[in-house]
């Protein structure tokens, strides 16, 4: 009787874990929410450009190959802005997988930055929406007016 009672609560919590761990894996996190609905600059497509205080932004992004299963990048940045330090957090968009840091480095040209870096690869879909969202020394860069996201897929 028992044991019969510990095997239904296994399949219980199996189907439980089946039906709600997708759901549970793309909820939004809660700076998404903060956030809000703002429109996507897909750096795939088009070089990202904006303006901030005074200052130009443009950040651009390549794909350089897709080996053993990840997409490897390049990044470049070119600002008008002087910061002492930038970098990325890379984010899943369409379903939330973490969080990675993306360091970019000066290039020694005034306001030239970049970076090589990979994105995980999601065995749940087979394109995944990532976000870049860009911190410098005093946190996130504010009055980037769109979300730099591209698309990554699993080939």
């Amino acid at each position: 009787m028992l044991r019969g009672i510990a095997i239904a609560a296994l399949i219980i919590a199996i189907l439980a874990a089946a039906v709600l761990g997708p759901r549970w894996l793309m909820r939004q996190t809660p700076e998404d929410t903060a956030r809000g609905p703002e429109p996507g600059c897909n750096l795939i497509t088009e070089d990202c450009q904006w303006q901030s205080d005074g200052d130009q932004w443009q950040l651009s992004l390549e794909e350089l190959a897709f080996v053993n299963g990840q997409h490897h990048y390049h990044i470049e940045l070119t600002t008008t802005a002087s910061p002492e330090r930038l970098h990325g957090v890379l984010r899943g968009e369409s379903m939330y997988l973490g969080e990675y840091p993306v360091p970019l480095s000066a290039t020694g040209e005034d306001g030239r930055w970049e970076t090589r870096f990979t994105a995980p690869l999601c065995t749940v879909q087979d394109t995944m929406v990532w976000r870049i969202d860009l911190e410098n020394r005093n946190g996130p860069l504010s009055n980037v007016p769109f979300r730099l996201i591209f698309e990554a897929s699993g080939q």
